[in-house]
Parts: structure tokens; sequence; C-alpha cells
């Protein structure tokens, strides 16, 4: 691409859609995370593909990341572009020497590069990137999972995935999502059958737990010119992986990660990566993780729980004291051991690159609230209204939790602690001021729809008022999780 011509910040805008299996389309999995709240570009089972692709959603985006505003861009709080990823556009760059143009990859590329290039909101050009999710199964139950309620959710328009398969031709990358890519019908098939004579260039993208690595999966991915295979790996010894990945066998585990690594290493411009969900139940095991990578040689993420569950979220506490033991002290030795095991990596890259790459650790710290701990903390108990306790058990079963917003002058903020419930009654340190207090399904991320307010006066509870009205409210909300 000239020097004279529009690079943005990131290219995705021009290249990526990522479809989940409720239809909806987003242009890539930070949208709606991370502090970002962003609508959905489009939904697949009410409108086609290529009317999604030039929708407002999308032509807002890359209007106003072409003229470098992340702000009304919607990706002023983008945790890729936080740890400093690389965002640039994504193809394989054989197609440049490929003359005379005898592939549609080649042709709708070289139209992709000048319609970037001139900033353009509404593209001729086809997408280059796409991420389908057909289903939530999964073989794993994961103590840190949303997609408990979403398992049986699938796209309903039947010529849906046949609309998004007729891209093959034209496609940099496809991207098999989950649950557990590998024991979904349709990519089983797609591995199975595809033919890459009509796309050579086409890259094959997955998240896995790589707990199902056979033989034949592997013949299948050795079709395809270049891989790039991540492992969703949430724990590096034993104890801690099993603990969070439910029904995971980590031997079986890492011997299939060696088996990916085996293909990928034979493979220009592919590989096979790492990456841990942060959460309470595995921040200290960081250090591990990063023995393990380098190990390996391999790539490894880190992507802090932010959000949802709040027990496992690593900026929301029910006794921050006890909860926070031996983080900093893990976090620290991450950085030294990245420093002293990752040379192989470090003098492969230039200054803004190695930055980058300690960027995951320099990220995950600045998640962490360590102030909270500045704060003294006093032991509350207190009981849950039983006629509310009871309604919601009878709508949302037993897997209830107490989210607890701090008041910031006269509105609740963002949640900052929990507590379990034990029967009608509940236990969590904080400290002096004034709190709303809401249940809610463990697997949802708590909204500000508080049931009761309480206020703590010199580590007493002084006031104690429930805000009952706002019980039909929450269950409203809800409904669009619990059809």
């Amino acid at each position: 691409m000239d020097d004279k011509i529009t690079k943005p910040r990131c290219h995705i805008p021009w290249q990526q859609m990522v479809i989940d299996s409720d239809g909806t389309v987003v242009p890539c999995c930070y949208w709606s995370a991370y502090g970002n709240v962003n609508p959905p570009c489009g939904n697949l089972n009410k409108q086609s593909l290529l009317e999604i692709w030039n929708s407002d959603v999308y032509r807002n985006l890359r209007d106003n990341m072409a003229k470098g505003d992340l702000e009304k861009a919607g990706c002023s709080k983008c945790l890729a572009i936080q740890q400093g990823v690389g965002l640039d556009l994504r193809y394989d760059i054989d197609s440049d020497s490929e003359e005379p143009v005898s592939t549609e990859y080649t042709k709708n590329m070289r139209k992709l590069k000048q319609e970037i290039g001139e900033g353009k909101s509404v593209l001729k050009s086809l997408p280059t990137v796409i991420s389908l999710t057909p289903s939530h199964v999964c073989n794993y139950r994961c103590i840190h999972c949303y997609q408990d309620s979403t398992r049986e959710v699938s796209l309903q328009r039947k010529d849906a995935v046949a609309e998004i398969l007729s891209l093959i031709p034209v496609l940099v990358r496809i991207v098999a999502g989950g649950g557990e890519p590998f024991i979904i019908p349709l990519w089983k098939e797609f591995l199975k059958s595809s033919d890459l004579t009509i796309n050579p260039y086409l890259n094959f993208a997955t998240s896995t737990n790589a707990s199902i690595i056979s033989d034949e999966i592997l013949s299948s991915l050795n079709k395809f010119k270049t891989l790039a295979l991540n492992v969703s790996f949430d724990g590096a010894t034993k104890e801690v992986y099993e603990k969070v990945r439910i029904n995971g066998n980590f031997g079986n585990v890492v011997n299939n990660i060696d088996r990916l690594i085996e293909i990928t290493n034979k493979k220009p411009n592919s590989f096979t990566s790492i990456t841990m969900s942060v959460m309470k139940a595995n921040i200290i095991n960081i250090p591990e993780l990063i023995r393990f990578a380098a190990s390996r040689k391999l790539d490894f993420g880190l992507s802090p729980v932010l959000t949802m569950p709040i027990d496992q979220a690593i900026n929301c506490f029910n006794n921050p004291v006890s909860e926070m033991k031996g983080w900093k002290e893990a976090i620290e030795l991450s950085y030294n051991l990245f420093d002293e095991l990752f040379q192989f990596k470090l003098n492969e890259l230039n200054e803004a690159s190695r930055i980058q790459y300690r960027n995951y650790i320099t990220v995950l710290d600045k998640s962490i609230p360590w102030d909270i701990l500045k704060k003294e903390h006093f032991l509350i108990e207190g009981k849950i209204d039983d006629s509310m306790n009871n309604a919601y058990k009878n709508q949302y079963g037993d897997n209830l939790i107490i989210a607890i917003f701090p008041y910031g002058g006269d509105k609740p903020q963002k949640c900052m602690y929990y507590a379990i419930p034990k029967g009608n009654t509940y236990s969590v340190y904080l400290p002096n001021g004034k709190y709303a207090l809401g249940l809610y399904p463990r697997n949802v991320v708590p909204g500000y729809f508080p049931n009761w307010n309480i206020t703590i006066y010199n580590g007493k509870v002084i006031n104690d008022l429930y805000v009952k009205d706002n019980n039909n409210l929450f269950k409203k909300c809800l409904a669009r999780f619990f059809k």
C-alpha cells in the first residue's frame, strides 16, 4: 500500500464479521466487551450477510476509524489497542505476485486495498475474515463460562450458513467458533470436505480446548496452507487447569498441544498459541503459564475476566484481602520470567513489538483495582428478603449471586463486590459507605437494577432498604437470557 493512502489503526472494520449462534453480527470480539458498549451490526437471522456488511453501524465504524477517531468509532476502550496488538491488513502476501490475476481471492483483495486506502465506508469488496459460531455446544463446563444458557441456540435462517460459506473463494481466514469447534458438526464436515483448490490461500483459525484432537482432525488441518490455532489454556498445572476447566484432562491437553505445535511448526506463517482467561482461580498460576509457553516457544495471551461471573472477575471481591493474596507477587514474577525466558522472541522483535508482548501482563496489572486494599473493610452479614429470594430461585434456579454496587453521589457505580447467598443470608467485607445490592443469575452481567440498598457507618449497617419496584424491571432485563 502506498504511504500516501489511508492506513487506519485497525483494519478489522474493512475485513471481518463475527457471527454468533443467535445471528448477532459484530466486527470483533472486543466490540461489546471490556467496557465497550456498542450495538450489533445486524442479525443474520433477519438480514442478509451483505446487507449487514454495509449497515449503518459498519459504515460509522469505518468512517471514524479512517479519521482516527476511536471514540466515535466505538473503539476507545479496545483491549487489543491497549495491549498494543498490531491490527494490520490481514492477507497472504503471496497473492501480491499473482499475475495475471486468476483467483477471486486476489481480485477481491486488490479491490479491498483500494477501498481502505480511499477510506471508503461503503464497500464493494467482500468480507475477507469470517468468524462463525454455529453453536455453543461444548464438552467442558468451565467455571467462568457464560455460554451455559445458550448451548442450544443456533442460526434459524435456513440459508444463512450457505450464504457464509459462499464467501470461501475470497476469504483470507475462516475462524471456527464454539463451544468446542471440533465437536460441532458443521466444522467437522467443513474440515473433512473443504476444497482448497477454490482458494489455496485460505487460512484456518480456531480457538479450541484441545481435548479432542484426533488423527483425522490433524490430517484435515494439514490441508491448509496456513493455520492459526489457539488453545484456551486456563491453567499450566494439573491442579489449576482441572479446577477451572471442568471435564478437562490436563495431561491429554498438553499432549494435544504438542501435536498441534508439530503441525504448525512445519507451515510458514502458522502458529499454535495458548491463552489464559485470567480469573481469581488461576491468576497466581500465570508464572507457570509463562514457563510452559517459553518451554515450547509458544506465543501466549492473557484475557482478564472483568464482567462475569463476578465471583471470578479480578476487579470484584467478597473479601479483597484474602482473595488478592499472592497476586502482586505472581504478577511481579510474571514480568521477570517474561523478560528472562522470552528472549528467543524478544530478540526477533523491534521495540514496539517487545512492548506489545509485555503489555499483556501490563494491561492485566492495570485491570486490578489495587487501591481497594488501602480501604478498611468490615465483615457485613445480612439477610435476603424471603419472598424475593424464593421468587428468584423459582425463576432462575439456585445458582444466584448478589452483586454489590458502591454509590457515587446519587447513583450506583460499577459492581465491585459480591456475595454468595447461603439460604437467605449473605456475608461480605465492605468499607463504610452506601451500596446498592441485587440478586442475579451467576452467568449474566449484573446491571444497575438493585433490589435493596444498605448504608455502612463505623462498620455497622445502619440502613437496609428494599427497592422492590425494581424486581419486575430486572426480570424484563433478563428475559432474553432465559427464553
